[in-house]
């Protein structure tokens, strides 16, 4: 989980921020991983199966607020500037093999 999301939806909504943590951090009795890991690691994969993709250029803070914002719906612009590195998504810097 980006920290710098939590930290800046807090600023705004300090009940999205708890939602948040909850989300990345809690696991139901009997499950091995909290449904906000799964949902980053299977938002990942996918992204392995993109031949054109550069996963070496993929910025984790970047698919952390995508799986966020999946789950929660659309981010402060607050926490999207917090959150969001200031280069290109990992989309756009495909590679040329």
């Amino acid at each position: 989980m980006s920290v710098a999301l939590v930290i800046a939806a807090g600023k705004s909504n300090p009940s999205l921020a708890e939602k948040i943590c909850r989300y990345y951090a809690e696991k139901p009795a009997g499950v091995k991983y909290p449904e906000g890991m799964l949902d980053l690691l299977q938002r990942i994969g996918r992204l392995e199966g993109d031949r054109s993709l550069d996963l070496s250029k993929i910025e984790i803070e970047d698919q952390t607020l995508k799986t966020t914002v999946a789950k929660f719906g659309p981010m402060p612009a607050m926490v999207t500037r917090a959150s969001t590195p200031s280069t290109r998504s990992a989309h756009s810097r495909r590679s040329h093999r």
